[in-house]
């Protein structure tokens, strides 16, 4: 949904207001679908958790799509005539434009998911609840990753204040 989306407004973008407008068709809008799904299985986006999304996953979701424009770029332009696709036939101005809205579009959707979530989850907090002091045994990466949690999920009741390391 988001590819055919992404596709067909760089289409109108790149055609607004021109005489000889066009849009894609349905061949085009599978053959850029199959290409994006190819690549994002390839760079590890079709599995795992959708909400649970990091900078980690943006990158990752940054070059599947790199990775699907380059190629869908490389079947039009360095393909002898008689193994060329038609249907991935586009303006090179309609693949630029794709490819920044399919970023957008990508990544806005994996971000609001995740903040839905978190809104979803994260239970109501009263002001004057009370709030128990904990000290936190660790200074690496886990103990680091509960803090964060911690502070950013207020719900917990739980407060850290000390970190304890050997």
């Amino acid at each position: 949904m988001l590819t055919a989306t992404s596709l067909w407004l760089a289409f109108v973008i790149r055609f607004l207001g021109s005489e000889t407008a066009q849009l894609p068709n349905l061949d085009t809008i599978i053959g850029f679908i199959i290409i994006k799904l190819g690549m994002f299985w390839f760079w590890g986006q079709l599995r795992g958790v959708i909400y649970y999304f990091r900078f980690i996953e943006a990158r990752d979701m940054l070059l599947a799509l790199a990775s699907a424009t380059l190629t869908i770029f490389v079947i039009d332009v360095d393909l002898p005539p008689n193994l060329k696709i038609e249907a991935l036939n586009v303006p090179r101005s309609v693949l630029l434009v794709d490819f920044n809205l399919s970023v957008l579009l990508f990544v806005g959707f994996r971000v609001m998911l995740r903040t839905i979530r978190e809104k979803i989850k994260e239970p109501l907090v009263k002001i004057n609840e009370p709030v128990k002091r904990i000290a936190i045994y660790g200074a690496g990466k886990a103990g680091e990753q509960l803090i964060v949690d911690l502070t950013t999920r207020r719900g917990h009741g739980l407060l850290p204040v000390c970190l304890l390391d050997d």
